[in-house]
């Protein structure tokens, strides 16, 4: 009698907090509808591991529901039972799952929705969100590939940084229903990155449209797909290997034109801590993001020597130039 008491009540403590994982789910409300917003970090995902696909998904109390996608895998829904996800949010801890081959792994091998898929190498990290003062997995940021693999060294970790990345970013969704959190509206005019700011974060632009301006004159019209603040976060990142801190690195980048939107925008943030991993794991960013800051130094530069020589500027100019 007493072990089945006992087994009753380990029961209903699991359905208790099942029923709080789905509600924090449900406190993000149609994340779906963000699909633009959030296929920046798909598309990140696909580029820093080499695969050909990448998923952000939800796991409600009965399906897997793809929400953000990057490649040719194109299904938006699974059964909980007959994907990935569910053994993520059943296992402890944040370290990803990760399944070298699923053909030789038991738990997968004989999945027809995987088989269909052709899914045969995946790796997912789980998304913890804060609700009601205690963090729960909602969900899954992955990647897959039709050909067996593994994770190179370091891998594990920049995984973990996208998915928290992706966290923030549902957390400042508009339709976000929390109480102890409250949706940020992002149409801000100006944006929070003027002179002489902290220049600690790159943002992407997922919609809508800014300009960024010196001393009132028009540098450039930043739309989606657009970023800004890769010229300091660049040089933060090169101060760090040159044996500076992160806050003295931070002392040192300040923002030395403004960022205006010209609509209601939407931003995806990247900070200095999570953006320096990944800018070590993907050359190919980093190299990108050089030959925009180079352009756009270019342009500060032009305006600085026309408005010195008409007596216009005033304003010195800080450590690090522009956004």
């Amino acid at each position: 009698g007493a072990a089945r008491m006992m087994g009753g009540h380990h029961h209903r403590e699991e359905c208790d907090e099942e029923h709080a994982r789905v509600s924090a789910v449900r406190s993000l409300g149609c994340v779906e509808d963000h699909e633009e917003e959030l296929g920046v970090i798909a598309r990140l995902a696909t580029g820093t591991f080499s695969c050909p696909n990448a998923f952000i998904t939800m796991v409600t109390e009965d399906k897997e529901v793809v929400v953000a996608l990057d490649g040719p895998v194109r299904q938006r829904e699974y059964d909980r039972e007959a994907w990935f996800g569910h053994h993520i949010i059943s296992k402890p801890g944040r370290e990803p799952l990760v399944v070298p081959d699923t053909a030789k792994d038991p738990r997968f091998s004989g999945n027809p929705a995987i088989a269909a898929a052709n899914v045969r190498f995946y790796a997912g990290a789980p998304l913890f969100l804060c609700h009601m003062g205690v963090e729960r997995c909602i969900g899954t940021l992955c990647v897959m590939d039709e050909n067996p693999r593994g994770l190179e060294e370091g891998d594990t970790a920049l995984m973990m940084t996208l998915a928290t990345a992706c966290v923030r970013e549902m957390e400042c969704l508009p339709q976000r229903r929390d109480g102890e959190t409250q949706a940020s509206d992002r149409s801000l005019w100006p944006l929070p990155n003027g002179v002489g700011d902290v220049a600690d974060t790159l943002y992407f632009i997922a919609r809508g449209t800014c300009i960024c301006t010196l001393n009132g004159v028009e540098l450039e019209r930043l739309t989606a797909g657009h970023c800004f603040g890769e010229t300091s976060l660049l040089r933060m990142c090169k101060l760090c290997t040159e044996g500076k801190t992160a806050q003295q690195a931070k002392q040192m980048c300040t923002r030395n034109a403004d960022v205006i939107a010209l609509e209601r925008c939407e931003l995806l943030e990247l900070h200095f801590d999570d953006a320096q991993p990944l800018l070590k794991k993907a050359p190919n960013l980093w190299f990108t993001l050089e030959d925009m800051a180079k352009r756009r130094l270019e342009s500060v530069n032009r305006v600085e020597r026309s408005q010195t020589a008409s007596g216009v500027l005033g304003r010195a100019g800080s450590t690090s130039r522009l956004t």
